[in-house]
This record gives structure tokens, sequence and C-alpha cells, in this order.
């Protein structure tokens, strides 16, 4: 299938020998693989030569951020993200949102947008620590503190694998 996703011959290898991997492998990365499983098998890939680089830092950026959007729902229980949402519900509540009601783009009070911010630095501290929790400690620092190069990266993966965006 040379060429579906690609037109470069070393990306056609890297997926055939992703494919052509233990049976063992394969037969974890089915769908009923819990999201901890694959971050092990892609990372055992990516270490060994099994995919090529770019798409090795895809796929093991995305698998772990499936952890950590469970571990953001998890936070949201405890400081600070609790908080946050507390005083984000209360602002709302003085302007006349109900519960699930948000403000169009652009359009929260200041207040609001602020706490916005620090909702997000929070949040993105918890996939930066989940980054780390599973030894991707370049991509938690790249994350937090270069995200256009963790971007680029990520995206050139995504392209390696999936081919251009149209």
């Amino acid at each position: 299938m040379k060429g579906r996703y690609s037109t470069n011959g070393d990306v056609d290898a890297a997926i055939a020998a992703m494919r052509s991997a233990s049976s063992e492998l394969q037969e974890r990365l089915k769908e009923d693989s819990s999201p901890e499983q694959r971050v092990a098998i892609w990372q055992g890939l990516r270490r060994c030569g099994g995919v090529h680089a770019g798409m090795g830092f895809f796929v093991v950026a995305k698998s772990i951020h499936r952890v950590a959007d469970d571990a953001i729902v998890a936070a949201m229980d405890h400081e600070p993200l609790k908080g946050i949402g507390l005083r984000l519900d209360a602002i709302k509540k003085r302007y006349g949102l109900a519960d699930e009601e948000e403000w169009p783009l652009g359009e929260a009070p200041p207040e609001c947008e602020a706490l916005l911010a620090e909702w997000d630095r929070a949040a993105d501290q918890v996939i930066a620590d989940t980054f780390r929790r599973f030894g991707e400690h370049e991509m938690a620092d790249l994350f937090l503190g270069d995200r256009a190069e963790f971007d680029r990266r990520y995206e050139e993966g995504r392209r390696v694998l999936f081919g251009q965006k149209e």
C-alpha cells in the first residue's frame, strides 16, 4: 500500500515496520488496549526505531494527551482547577449566564478572560506532568516552554501518518 499516506519511501518503510511489529504488540494495540498500554507500546516502537521519528512524537504525544484529558477531569476536583472553576461560575452567575452557557469568543469580561488564562496554565501543567509521568520530559518541556516547536513536531508527525492537511 505504498504511497497511500505519503510519497516518502522512508515513511512507507517505517509504517511497514510498525505493521510488522510482533504479534503481541499488534494484539495490544487493539481497541480494548488501555490508554496507558498504548503509550507504552508506542514508546517502545519509537525507541526501537519501529516508527518514523516524527510519527513517533505524534503518536506518543497524542496517546499521552488522552491520558492527560482524564487527569484534567480528575484535577477539577482539586486546587487550583477547582477554585478557578468556582470563581468562573460565580462570575457567570453575576452576569446572569446559565451553568452551561458561555460567552461568545472574545466577549467575556476581562476578569473572566484572566481566569480562563489561569485555567489554561493549570491544565497545561497537568498535561506536562502527565508527559513526565510517562518519562517524556522533553515533550513536557517543549509543551510548557516552546509550544510552537511542540506543535510543529506534533503536526510533522501527524502529516507523516495521515498526509497533508486539506
